[in-house]
């Protein structure tokens, strides 16, 4: 399901997403808002966690994409 506004769409994770999203947690000031509670992350364990993502009803994880452009936007 999408969830569209007037400029941005939020949309499931994809295997597109890999490089934004091992990029933000890889990150230093990403580590910073999470405590410092994270490793390094490669891009195959970026991968293998993507793939294992299950829909939960207490969390919705989402992309935040550009409508006009289709890019995922990260901040």
């Amino acid at each position: 399901m999408y969830i569209y506004g007037e400029k941005i769409l939020f949309r499931a994770i994809e295997g597109r997403d890999t490089g934004l999203l091992r990029g933000l947690i890889n990150d230093p000031d990403t580590e910073k808002m999470v405590f410092g509670a994270s490793w390094p992350v490669s891009e195959s364990d970026q991968q293998r966690w993507i793939s294992e993502l299950r829909p939960r009803a207490d969390m919705l994880r989402c992309i935040v994409e550009d409508r006009t452009t289709g890019e995922a936007l990260e901040q």
